[in-house]
């Protein structure tokens, strides 16, 4: 925004500051001034006004490059900005309209604090189109061409928590009969190259179902697996998740460095298991056995805080250790 001038076209009572406020600069102060001053003269903010942000070059307001940056609702903006704040929030407290587009905002711009406002006001087993908003999240926050999508974790956590559907699926495209359809968030989550494996993780701990196919047969594990073997690394996290290659006249995918990997080994590695809850309770039976084996002389404790678990060491007495051992948490765990 260096190198722009910024025309702020405001078709509700909002002053330009407080638009900038949802926008950019995240200030609750002027916004929540901007809100009780309307209560105080005795009625309440019009925040069903669309607003527009428009951008063009230093100079050239009627520069044919003029575009608009956002326009829509006050909470509309909030939602969109990539400044996350509480201004959402305090917009819907103040009675703003929400509805599963505003969530789709937030999740596509990273904003956290607006998708945790949102979340407790919508239905969580409400569709968008043919995904859902979890489905969204786990492909990056667009249809499938992001790049790292900033807070993905939390994002995906707070959409768990709430209750959407961990294994919803994707519906068929009207008119296309070749493309595969009924996807679940983590099959998703496996064909994105830049996915964060505690989305994953997040996945699997609100029990995604590993063995799920699409209506092609394939898994989660075969998504990761073929992403693996047909993608191109790009050691560039700002690009897309995508290229023309010209010779070949396709899109290609592309991933992170060590990204797939470490997804398939979660995934193989759960697989494996039998279940996530398997799996995550491994080294937790891994360090049983030790125990034993260090109360019958025949290994020596850890290093380390773990140490303390070990009556030898000076460590717990047998029912303390059982219950530190049912919070300790292991690299495994979400």
């Amino acid at each position: 925004m260096a190198h722009q001038e910024l025309d702020r076209l405001v078709e509700s009572a909002a002053p330009d500051e407080v638009v900038l406020a949802a926008w950019e600069t995240g200030d609750v102060d002027v916004v929540r001034a901007w809100l009780e001053d309307g209560v105080r003269w005795g009625g309440v903010r019009n925040l069903d006004k669309r607003v527009f942000i428009d951008t063009w070059p230093a100079g050239q307001p009627h520069s044919i490059q003029r575009r608009t940056l956002v326009s829509g609702t006050l909470l509309t903006v909030a939602c969109k900005s990539e400044h996350p704040s509480p201004i959402a929030e305090m917009l819907l407290d103040a009675g703003a309209d929400c509805n599963t587009q505003h969530l789709i905002d937030a999740i596509g711009s990273g904003n956290i604090c607006a998708v945790r406002a949102l979340v407790p006001r919508l239905d969580m087993d409400e569709g968008y189109g043919l995904w859902s908003p979890l489905h969204f999240a786990c492909a990056g926050g667009t249809w499938g061409n992001q790049i790292v999508l900033p807070n993905q974790v939390e994002i995906v956590h707070a959409l768990l928590e709430a209750g959407a559907p961990v294994n919803g699926r994707t519906r068929r495209l009207g008119g296309i009969h070749n493309r595969p359809y009924g996807m679940t968030p983590l099959m998703k989550a496996a064909q994105q190259g830049f996915t964060r494996l505690g989305v994953v993780k997040w996945l699997l701990h609100y029990g995604a179902d590993i063995a799920a196919a699409d209506t092609a047969g394939h898994t989660a594990l075969f998504h990761a697996n073929e992403l693996f073997q047909y993608s191109h690394v790009w050691h560039d996290a700002t690009r897309k998740a995508w290229f023309w290659d010209q010779a070949m006249q396709r899109e290609i995918p592309c991933r992170t460095p060590g990204v797939v990997e470490d997804m398939l080994a979660l995934l193989q590695g759960v697989e494996a298991a039998g279940s996530w809850k398997r799996y995550v309770r491994e080294p937790r039976k891994q360090l049983l056995v030790l125990r034993r084996l260090v109360g019958r002389g025949r290994a020596a404790p850890p290093d380390g805080v773990l140490a303390r678990l070990f009556p030898e060491s000076g460590g717990l007495p047998d029912v303390l250790f059982w219950k530190v051992l049912s919070f300790w948490r292991s690299p495994r765990d979400a």
